[in-house]
């Protein structure tokens, strides 16, 4: 069995990626609705064919003012941003899997990364959490290994695409370049 692991952004002592959904829905064209936009990540939804950079921020949680900023982290739970640096070294890497948005923060540009890849879940060994007809989440994951053999990053729809996964392979490259930010994390479940 690969290495999976859940992606997750590493606590507070890193500032927060700040820019808010009606931004994108402001910045989407005509035809893409207000609902996709929202839905974006579950609808698995391009954007760089309409993307224009937007204006981001970053912010620490209150009680954490000396996070400093993050060369990498996660923006909504299922999207990750990328410094300028970070985004010369993993951009070939991720390219195959999704798309980059660039976004403006200060005068740094940073890149947004929407996974456009899915992953199947192992059906047997996984299991979802139903209570009264209504999806709560996922009690227990686990993957297709032949499916995700080759897929460096992805999300799945079996947790309706809330999260980003990984192989060890970018676990690995993103530790040697001691890019900070985020975890990896077993537990694919967990939120933390």
């Amino acid at each position: 069995m690969s290495n999976v692991y859940a992606v997750r952004n590493d606590g507070f002592k890193f500032q927060e990626f700040c820019l808010p959904i009606t931004d994108l829905i402001d910045a989407a064209p005509e035809p893409v609705s207000t609902q996709d936009v929202m839905k974006f990540h579950s609808n698995n939804l391009p954007m760089s064919s309409w993307w224009k950079p937007l204006r981001v921020q970053f912010r620490a949680a209150e009680g954490f003012s000396n996070a400093s900023i993050p060369d990498i982290c996660l923006w909504r739970g299922f999207t990750l941003v990328l410094s300028s640096d970070a985004h010369k070294i993993l951009s070939s890497k991720l390219e195959p899997f999704g798309e980059f948005l660039p976004v403006h923060y200060g005068s740094q540009e940073y890149y947004i990364f929407n996974c456009l890849t899915l992953g199947l879940a192992d059906e047997i060994n996984s299991q979802q959490d139903i209570q009264d007809g209504v999806f709560m989440g996922v009690k227990k994951l686990a993957f297709n290994e032949i499916d995700i053999a080759e897929k460096l990053i992805f999300k799945t729809e079996y947790n309706r695409c809330s999260s980003l996964f990984s192989l060890a392979s970018l676990k690995i490259l993103i530790e040697k370049e001691q890019f900070k930010g985020i975890v990896f994390n077993d537990d694919l479940v967990s939120e933390f």
